[in-house]
């Protein structure tokens, strides 16, 4: 078992559940506990999701995606820009990918960069958290006095 401080370090490698480059890109970009979110909705998307449909329309797939608690949700995957929805709209709610979108991801080696919302990332306390009249404060940065009033 894993101790609760060794499980909350960023430097700490965590358990692949599935043999998907998908998964490994997540642990690599998202903070461990996200990464955990993000590894129960890709195993989810592996055993409790079932594809009832898929038809193509205009260059657009449509999916109809049966989770486990025999709800159906429509996916639509457009191949070519690796963009999709979900009827769940979890990723507009959250910022997260949802096991019905992992089901038509599950084949991409990486989470499509735009999918990854800044809040999330390892990195995101690096990124700059306000701007104000064109001038950018980091929150980790040096603080100018004269700037901040």
């Amino acid at each position: 078992m894993q101790s609760s401080t060794v499980r909350d370090n960023e430097s700490y490698n965590p358990y692949m559940k599935m043999p998907l480059g998908i998964e490994k890109h997540a642990s690599i970009v998202y903070t461990i506990t996200i990464f955990y979110q993000v590894q129960e909705e890709i195993c989810a998307s592996c055993f409790k999701c079932m594809v009832l449909r898929v038809r193509e329309d205009g260059g657009m797939l449509h999916y109809d995606i049966m989770d486990g608690k025999n709800k159906i949700f429509s996916v639509v995957h457009n191949v070519n820009d690796h963009e999709a929805t979900c009827s769940c709209k979890i990723f507009e709610m959250v910022g997260l990918f949802c096991r019905h979108i992992f089901v038509v991801f599950r084949d991409l080696e990486k989470i499509p960069l735009k999918y990854v919302v800044n809040r999330w990332p390892k990195d995101a306390s690096l990124k700059a958290t306000f701007e104000i009249d064109g001038v950018i404060y980091d929150q980790n940065g040096p603080k100018d006095e004269k700037k901040m009033l």
